[in-house]
């Protein structure tokens, strides 16, 4: 019996942890949306290669969760 409890207290506790963490990027996603740049692709061709090797060097940001 309380082998069960102590399943059911751990079950509860990461359910807690799980919606802490859903919370918590709910909040964040209107934050991130306010940072969202959206530019036109360059047509030409050396311009758009330009900008793809840019993205490729800057695009290593990583987003935290909380602030």
């Amino acid at each position: 019996m309380l082998m069960m409890q102590a399943v059911m207290n751990v079950s509860y506790l990461q359910a807690n942890e799980w919606n802490d963490a859903i919370e918590s990027v709910l909040d964040w996603i209107p934050l991130a949306e306010q940072h969202l740049v959206f530019r036109s692709v360059p047509t030409n061709e050396q311009h758009l290669l330009e900008f793809i090797n840019s993205h490729k060097v800057c695009c290593t940001v990583s987003f935290p969760l909380s602030g």
